[in-house]
């Protein structure tokens, strides 16, 4: 009966993921009579740890008590110590459901430790797993790719597909987070392939819901929906109480921004009481600043005052990233349309810095380096287990051959032996061959993978580098208005909100000319060059930076002349004078001066930008133009940015067919200086 029970438990616990509800229910009751009336201890604790799993997302609190009576029994039985480390790891779930994350992150180091002692290279790789999750949660990216890429590695060589769908479901949380929702979506999709290879209903719902939640953020409602109402299906069926919690939510965002209020409402009020009842902090706090939003709409104020401000605690005390980052961005838009631009532009800031923590350059390429090495490593397994097959068989057909020779005359043998060993030379010569070219096209597609992710990545930080300045110029003149509005005059008013005019136009045009260009370069920097009048760009980059040099006393010269015409791609030249511009100004004292000048030579224009600034080091200039680093120094005034801004200007420049060359004295001054074709 004993050896009956083992059999059962080890058997349900493999194939527990292919139940129903109705069976889930026989095969909870199964593990608790297990517990009940077993004498081996090791059987009783798995029970319990198996309990533990499959209560992680129904009833937080029984899967806490059930992992603590495992951790009781092998407290008490020395010999079992070797199980701590999956009773960590579930109860690291467990704490992380109810969004008690630091809780769950000491589990799961504790489990990381003990697998390491006892050599369980599986939970050791979950472990690694659990805590790039985490930390992905907590916005504390570099410790999230660090232990993603050891769970990945481990999970990609061992072809383990439970653990690759998992780390799937990680990799792709963790692009979502920075807005790589196309990357994203591609490893939700894996990691549903991998789901449902073993007929693992709840992994698979999890990246549905994952999904839908990256269709509903770039604003496909309809797939996101459909996702969605397939998702209360599953998650009924699967007793999943927090994905209903986060089903509701999403729906409830989807009717919001139908401008369905009351039905928003109701959504909204149902994922708080499903996460209250499972004890999930985050989902709570999420829930709470939509409740707190939907009633500002339905004009409640002190509902809403209520309900945003308890939403607004638990997020803080759940350190949640994406909880805080969503409540900064609500209490921005309430108060902003409430007048109180004070609060708005404080909650803005604290936004903004909390997008600008997410879209920091360097965390975004090592992200991007991560989907590149789990695309290798996948592949690397993928020919290894080929070739493995390959020698498998070349070796049995080897045996075969030798037991028929045998049998055949010595001669005769002789003369076959040499013309298998001919043809063999051959097809190794020609599967050497096929290897080597295959190994070369994987060679070129890594390559082409790694430009294309860092032509992306380098998009990005043109949109942070050139935004900044002017969104600095808005909000320092909006600010001034709201902090001094009482002691500032009419007159003032109307220079001041005309500033902040003029600059919004041209932010306006800067956003609508880097998106139009971002479509086109979306895949390649292509440089579609036409006959233009350059300084129509450049009067338009001066006034883009006519605050900045104002308030810092810099004095801006042209000498362009009425008209000069060159061939050249137009969005790449704006973003060449922009930031050369921007760097002029950043690097140029209070008080100093700006100079831009144009030459005419025999078929190209000079184009020279002088400032009176800092300069830079002849190493720095080397390490920033041959070494491709992205060396950013502070401005005279703390201004900063990307560092990316002379590597741009140099690659743009080669592109149109330019020279580009810097000339610097420290202390002194630079001087910025590329030319460009003025005729095809």
């Amino acid at each position: 009966m004993k050896i009956i029970r083992i059999l059962l438990l080890l058997f349900l616990s493999s194939s527990f993921i292919n139940l129903s509800a109705d069976d889930n229910i026989r095969y909870v009751d199964s593990l608790k009579n297990i517990t009940e009336t077993s004498s081996n201890n090791a059987e009783i604790c798995k029970a319990y740890i198996q309990l533990c799993w499959i209560q992680r997302g129904r009833d937080t609190e029984m899967a806490t008590q059930y992992g603590l009576s495992a951790l009781k029994i092998i407290k008490s039985h020395p010999e079992l110590d070797s199980l701590k480390p999956e009773v960590y790891n579930y109860l690291g779930l467990v704490s992380r459901n109810k969004g008690e994350y630091n809780v769950a992150i000491n589990y799961y180091f504790d489990a990381l430790e003990l697998a390491k002692k006892y050599n369980i290279e599986l939970q050791l790789a979950y472990s690694h797993n659990n805590l790039g999750g985490i930390f992905t949660i907590k916005g504390d990216y570099d410790n999230a790719i660090k232990h993603l890429t050891d769970a990945m590695h481990f999970f990609n060589q061992t072809g383990n597909i439970e653990g690759m769908g998992y780390v799937s479901v990680n990799l792709g949380n963790l692009n979502r987070h920075f807005q790589n929702y196309q990357v994203a979506i591609q490893h939700f999709d894996d990691a549903i392939k991998y789901k449902l290879s073993i007929n693992d209903t709840i992994g698979v719902a999890t990246a549905l819901n994952l999904k839908a939640i990256s269709y509903f953020t770039i604003r496909n409602f309809e797939k996101a929906r459909i996702i969605y109402e397939d998702l209360q299906v599953r998650y009924t069926g699967n007793l999943d109480d927090r994905g209903l919690a986060s089903v509701n939510y999403y729906l409830g965002e989807i009717e919001l921004k139908n401008k369905k209020f009351a039905r928003a409402l109701e959504f909204f009020m149902e994922s708080y009481h499903l996460n209250f009842k499972n004890q999930n902090r985050q989902g709570q706090a999420l829930a709470l600043v939509n409740i707190g939003l939907t009633h500002h709409y339905l004009s409640n104020r002190t509902e809403a005052d209520a309900k945003m401000n308890e939403g607004f605690l638990v997020a803080k005390e759940v350190g949640d990233y994406e909880a805080l980052l969503h409540t900064h961005q609500n209490y921005s838009l309430i108060y902003a349309e409430r007048g109180d631009f004070k609060k708005a532009l404080e909650h803005q800031k604290e936004y903004a810095d909390y997008v600008i923590k997410k879209n920091n350059y360097e965390t975004r390429e090592r992200i991007a380096t991560l989907h590149i090495n789990n695309e290798l490593e996948k592949q690397d397994a993928t020919n290894q287990r080929l070739n493995q097959k390959v020698t498998e068989t070349e070796e049995s057909l080897s045996r075969q051959a030798s037991h028929s020779f045998k049998y055949k005359f010595i001669l005769a043998a002789w003369v076959l032996f040499n013309i298998l060993l001919l043809i063999y030379i051959y097809l190794l010569t020609r599967k050497t061959k096929i290897h080597l070219v295959d190994n070369e096209e994987l060679s070129r597609s890594n390559i082409m993978l790694k430009e294309a992710n860092q032509t992306r990545d380098r998009f990005f930080s043109i949109i942070g580098h050139d935004l900044k300045n002017p969104f600095n110029s808005v909000l320092g003149l909006s600010s001034l208005l709201v902090d001094e509005w009482e002691s500032i005059n009419n007159d003032e008013k109307r220079i001041i909100l005309n500033e902040i005019n003029i600059t919004g136009h041209v932010l306006y045009e800067l956003m609508d000319n880097l998106l139009l260009w971002a479509k086109n370069q979306s895949h390649s920097l292509q440089c579609i060059p036409s006959p233009f009048n350059i300084n129509e760009y450049i009067i338009d980059v001066y006034e883009l930076f006519r605050n900045q040099a104002t308030f810092k006393e810099i004095h801006i010269k042209l000498n362009i002349g009425n008209s000069n015409i060159v061939f050249a791609d137009p969005n790449m030249i704006n973003t060449i004078l922009r930031n050369l511009m921007s760097n002029a100004v950043k690097f140029t004292r209070k008080g100093g001066k700006i100079q831009i000048d144009i030459k005419s030579g025999p078929g190209e224009l000079e184009f020279n930008i002088t400032d009176s600034g800092k300069g830079i080091l002849p190493e720095d200039l080397k390490r920033i133009l041959d070494n491709k680093e992205n060396v950013s120094t502070p401005g005279t005034a703390n201004e900063t940015g990307t560092g990316l801004g002379l590597l741009l200007v140099r690659d743009f420049v080669t592109l149109n067919k330019g020279v580009f060359w810097v000339e610097s004295k420290v202390g002194v001054g630079s001087k910025f200086c590329f030319t460009l074709p003025y005729r095809p």
